[in-house]
């Protein structure tokens, strides 16, 4: 069974986390991140407590906040819990970004907006600055939610001081660890007040916390081997009481009125064998973004002819996921024919029930179409070969 995103290290790594070798402190993990960003780097618990914080920084309580509608349930419920006013913005007629027009009527008053990269395709922060420019009111906070980006130290050179940018370390992200996330700021004031309101808040690590994380990694990177993969998916469905098989994970869902700070989302700090295998993350992020090149390139070339799928826009960054669209009356029966043929593909995000029907036309679109194929670092090129094989005969099969 494929999975469609696997740790990018193996399990002879994940074990090695467990030994008290490679392992820093988490101001020294900073310190790299820092060198390879060229910004102030703070580490996070996770990413939405980092947005939340970073807007508790530099946003006075009530202010307005820009977002897309089309984005993680994490992103949603985060911002629910902020004190003020949410606004939300449709995606565009095609891709998977803000509609700009949209955006630019919405940007009235004092407001801080959050930019959330979909599957790896990132905003041009240079025309958005020019939009800005005739705009009487500029975000006086820009959250760039890079949770979903294959990161590269180019990203970084966007950024204005005004600017915080965001890392995730969890399950499902081109960057997991374990545990956690990393912010990024030029302005390296915003970046420590973030810190003192992580500071204020993160429990003691203990050698129990360090045991039960590493134990976690190496479950987690044995049970998406592909030889363990299906028994692994059909115990977490039992678990689940599922019935979609192959539906993404989500992160635990905290209160949707106020963030819970007791949660670990918001209080665990990083144990020895995340900062271990964030430092490889690291040092391994050149090979792992050509690898994600060369893949997507690969998908690319077999499904660019292909009537009935929409692949997904062009990009000049590697991307996290390769994100094809599909008519609704097929999208999910050619993806229960790829599981039954060894194949998870996923489909991001399940946003129909955070909003009224008809009100983010072009985000209940993309819901309804998209399918994410597998785009892991360890796949090869006769692999993504295989897999659109059998999406091509799916395709034959289901077609209207």
């Amino acid at each position: 069974m494929i999975a469609p995103h696997r740790p990018s290290f193996g399990i002879v790594r994940a074990l090695a986390s467990f030994l008290p070798i490679g392992h820093t402190t988490i101001r020294d993990l900073e310190q790299c991140y820092a060198r390879w960003s060229g910004c102030a780097a703070v580490w996070l618990p996770s990413a939405r407590a980092g947005i939340f914080w970073a807007l508790q920084a530099a946003l006075q309580a009530g202010g307005k906040v820009i977002s897309p509608a089309f984005t993680c349930s994490a992103v949603h419920q985060t911002l629910a819990s902020w004190p003020g006013e949410v606004h939300l913005v449709d995606a565009a007629d095609t891709g998977f970004l803000m509609a700009l027009d949209r955006l630019r009527a919405a940007q009235t008053g004092p407001h801080a907006l959050v930019l959330c990269e979909a599957f790896g395709h990132v905003y041009d922060l240079d025309q958005l600055n020019a939009l800005n420019a005739n705009l009487p009111a500029s975000p006086v906070l820009r959250i760039v939610d890079m949770a979903m980006a294959v990161p590269h130290p180019d990203l970084f050179t966007r950024l204005k001081p005004t600017d915080f940018a965001l890392l995730s370390f969890g399950i499902g992200k081109s960057m997991y660890t374990g545990w956690g996330a990393m912010g990024f700021s030029p302005d390296s004031a915003l970046a420590d007040e973030i810190r003192k309101l992580r500071d204020k808040l993160q429990a003691v690590r203990n050698s129990a916390l360090h045991f039960r994380r590493a134990t976690t990694i190496a479950l987690r990177t044995l049970s998406h081997l592909p030889w363990l993969y299906r028994f692994s998916r059909t115990l977490e469905q039992r678990r689940q009481s599922d019935p979609l098989p192959n539906r993404e994970p989500e992160q635990p869902k905290p209160s949707p009125t106020s963030p819970n700070q007791t949660s670990a989302l918001w209080t665990l700090p990083a144990a020895a064998p995340d900062q271990c295998l964030a430092l490889w993350n690291l040092r391994h992020a050149p090979a792992l973004d050509e690898i994600r090149r060369t893949l997507a390139a690969r998908y690319f070339a077999n499904l660019r002819d292909e009537p009935a799928i929409v692949c997904p826009p062009q990009s000049a960054r590697a991307l996290s996921h390769f994100s094809i669209r599909l008519s609704p009356a097929i999208r999910d029966r050619v993806k229960e024919h790829l599981y039954q043929n060894g194949i998870n593909a996923t489909n991001m995000w399940q946003v129909s029930g955070l909003f009224e029907k008809g009100r983010f036309p072009n985000t209940s679109r993309l819901a309804a179409e998209i399918l994410n194929l597998p785009l892991s670092t360890q796949l090869r090129p006769a692999t993504v070969d295989h897999i659109c094989q059998r999406l091509r005969s799916a395709l034959k099969q289901f077609s209207l």
